[in-house]
């Protein structure tokens, strides 16, 4: 992946980590955080790809990044261990359409006079078990990160929803 990408990625990542609890001592804190980060970003710069979208998501009780290029789906978790060793775990699983299934649930409500939908994503690439939200809001010209990769997973394990007009531009973005 192209370093100015990792970088935006990582960060991205980084915010859903420090919005969660971080099982850390006060002063290790920071320092692990950084070097998990750094295990994140040096990750998706030299094993990853350039991918076709690319989002961090909260899942499973830990912030992940994932990214689907071409045929393939990434998965990058940082990790630190008892010494405070930052690195990551990347995964690459092959997508078997044949293999795979995906399911949407989505619920609608107006927050501040613009319609939002919240939906539920849970996708079963090739075995690889994937659950996380995304949000839209009709105002917004460009899908972000989550939802991009979401509808983009889905079509490519070849899931063909009615999309409109609208909803197709912002995923080509």
């Amino acid at each position: 992946m192209r370093s100015d990408r990792a970088h935006h990625v990582g960060a991205l990542w980084g915010e859903l980590l420090t919005e969660r609890n971080w099982p850390f001592e006060a002063k290790a804190s920071r320092d692990a955080f950084l070097k998990a980060r750094s295990g994140v970003r040096t990750a998706l710069r030299q094993m990853v790809p350039d991918p076709d979208a690319v989002a961090a998501v909260y899942m499973n009780g830990a912030p992940i990044v994932l990214a689907l290029c071409g045929n393939a789906l990434y998965e990058v978790r940082g990790q630190v261990d008892k010494n405070l060793v930052g690195g990551a775990e990347v995964r690459r699983t092959p997508i078997v359409p044949d293999r795979c299934r995906v399911s949407a649930v989505s619920e609608y409500r107006e927050v501040d006079g613009f319609a939002q939908r919240m939906t539920i994503w849970t996708f079963d690439v090739s075995g690889m078990k994937v659950k996380f939200a995304t949000e839209a809001y009709e105002d917004e010209e460009q899908a972000q990160l989550p939802e991009r990769l979401a509808l983009k997973l889905a079509i490519a394990i070849g899931w063909e929803p009615p999309f409109d007009e609208v909803l197709a531009e912002r995923i080509a973005a």
